[in-house]
């Protein structure tokens, strides 16, 4: 079974309605208040209506248009005014969803820039904290230093005391050869004290050569913490380029973050014109709008004068006309 069209008095109802929220009834709003109907039934019975409660319009002289073609034009415009408005308002949609997008990216880059600037704060206090040790590797080999020139000048000293010793015995023996040539039932006596003081010497000799082997020993553990210290160092140096370069990468980043930065709030305010320009032309439309609802006030106006003035002649006429007669 087919459905049943909509009725004059459905769409009389709606425009009236339509028309006393101060709004003007057109095809495409009627439709939708209704939800269903054709666009032929729906402006055959706007057409009916407007000419019981808007004559006017239909009874204007000063266009030649027939009044079908007025409220399609009157229903074409309002269509693309729709449009329009439509249009400005996906615009608006669009503007704002990049602005937001915009100002996304831009938090994301400062919270990426206060990320990079605490790595360098970080950075920073690894180098201070890297050349506090240097240091205090460098007053430990100065200890280590003082150490080795004062082993050494204990060596020196003990040196000093082997020479002393070696001419104690050279006196020594002096003193047994003349004691041999002088006196020689002491000479038993003579050897044995020789020999004990030979004992004796090679005893400090052999102390001291230990000690000097300590010395030696001591010395080239210096010699390989120095070692272990020049390669540390080293590795130190490396370690601070390898920062320097990476802080300088780091800068180049921010730097690069910081224009593109700029350059988006660039497009941010390339987009914040776009907008205001759309929203003059907007505020055009409705002067223009509201300039064409004053002609159509004086149109009506015009026409009320004009229906007066025929109405009068109507009566001329059929006053002379009686007068005639």
């Amino acid at each position: 079974m087919a459905r049943p069209g909509i009725t004059y008095l459905q769409v009389a109802q709606v425009a009236t309605e339509l028309k006393a929220k101060h709004t003007n009834p057109t095809i495409e709003s009627i439709r939708h208040k209704l939800g269903t109907g054709s666009n032929s039934t729906i402006a055959g019975h706007l057409k009916r209506w407007r000419q019981e409660h808007e004559p006017d319009v239909f009874q204007d002289r000063r266009t030649s248009l027939p009044p079908e073609w007025l409220v399609k034009m009157e229903t074409l415009w309002e269509e693309l005014k729709q449009q329009a408005n439509h249009d400005i308002e996906k615009i608006k949609s669009e503007h704002a969803k990049q602005i937001e997008k915009l100002e996304l990216e831009n938090k994301n880059l400062a919270h990426e820039s206060q990320a990079l600037q605490q790595k360098l704060e970080n950075a920073n206090k690894d180098i201070i904290n890297r050349d506090q040790a240097l240091a205090q590797w460098n007053q430990k080999c100065e200890n280590q230093a003082k150490c080795i020139d004062h082993q050494a000048l204990e060596n020196k000293s003990m040196s000093g005391t082997i020479v002393d010793k070696e001419a104690i015995i050279k006196d020594i023996h002096r003193q047994l050869t003349h004691a041999q040539n002088n006196l020689e039932h002491f000479r038993e006596a003579a050897k044995q004290q020789r020999e004990n003081d030979l004992l004796q010497h090679q005893e400090v000799i052999s102390e001291l050569n230990g000690k000097l082997s300590k010395l030696n020993n001591q010395l080239n553990d210096v010699s390989e913490i120095r070692l272990v210290l020049s390669t540390d160092l080293e590795k130190y140096k490396a370690r601070c380029e390898h920062l320097t370069v990476s802080l300088a990468q780091a800068e180049e980043q921010l730097s690069a973050k910081q224009e593109k930065t700029i350059a988006l709030i660039s497009d941010n305010k390339v987009l914040t014109r776009e907008n205001e320009n759309i929203t003059t032309a907007l505020k055009s439309l409705q002067t223009e709008k509201k300039r064409d609802d004053e002609e159509k006030i004086e149109l009506r106006l015009a026409n009320e004068r004009l229906t007066g003035e025929l109405r009068t002649l109507k009566a001329i006429k059929q006053i002379e006309e009686e007068f005639t007669d």
